[in-house]
């Protein structure tokens, strides 16, 4: 034992008494550049937990690399939530499937989506998914969670489903995550259910609509909630064409009841 120590001991002196000009960077081995270099596709990535394989072909916005949505100009006739999508046995080509319920009703989703997307081809299409991105959350988790609702999205596209945008703008400055997805001319879906409860969560509905028309230019407004002293007119809506669905969620209680 005092012998391993002693030697153990010896190491370290030899350690310390090194002179410091071997570690300077003129004496680091320089590796050769490897010429031709190009990115391995995303689905190459071993171990792809975040679903990356939905990302290849798909183009993206800096600076976050959000993955951009192809625009559609679709009018849902009426709408139906996944996890009812999920046990319907009767789909319907005239209704989409939306995701404006708790997150943990549709995570199984991003964890086995090839497991879910026949489910969601059976229907006439899909409104983007809708991770919360709400500002309760730490900054990182508002934009993985944007992220993730715009490549399911994406990938729901290139895998011919149709699919509409949904925005979760989370104010000024935001939006270099929380809508860069979304494609102009196009049908957008807002959610306000929870949002129309006072003239605070009034003012924010009122002014993501204002945002939503100077930049995105939809062709189809399509708002999910009661709409009830929001006081939608045209000055505000502009040209957009507007279409109210009622919150399905007190149904979908008294479903399960």
């Amino acid at each position: 034992m005092a012998s391993l120590c002693q030697e153990v001991s010896l190491a370290a002196n030899m350690l310390t008494r090194l002179p410091i000009k071997e570690f300077r960077q003129e004496n680091w081995v320089k590796l050769p550049v490897k010429r031709g270099f190009t990115r391995k596709p995303a689905s190459d990535i071993r171990g792809d937990n975040l679903n990356n394989f939905m990302l290849d072909g798909v183009p993206t916005v800096r600076p976050y690399g959000i993955p951009l949505l192809q625009p559609c100009c679709d009018v849902p006739l009426q709408i139906i939530s996944f996890s009812e999508a999920v046990s319907s046995r009767k789909p319907d080509k005239e209704t989409w499937v939306h995701f404006f319920e708790d997150d943990y009703k549709f995570q199984q989703l991003w964890n086995k989506p090839r497991k879910y997307l026949p489910i969601i081809q059976r229907y006439g299409g899909a409104i983007m998914s809708d991770f919360s991105t709400h500002e309760n959350l730490q900054l990182y988790q508002q934009i993985t969670n944007a992220g993730r609702n715009f490549q399911i999205g994406a990938w729901l596209q290139h895998e011919g489903v149709k699919v509409i945008g949904s925005s979760r703008w989370n104010g000024p400055g935001t939006e270099d995550w929380s809508t860069a997805g979304l494609p102009l001319e196009s049908s957008i879906f807002l959610s306000i259910h929870g949002m129309n409860h006072d003239d605070w969560s009034r003012s924010r509905v009122r002014c993501e609509i204002q945002y939503l028309l100077e930049e995105k230019h939809p062709k189809n407004l399509l708002i999910y909630g009661n709409v009830k002293h929001l006081h939608l007119d045209r000055e505000l809506v502009g040209e957009a064409n507007v279409f109210m669905y009622e919150p399905d969620t007190w149904r979908r209680s008294g479903v399960r009841l």
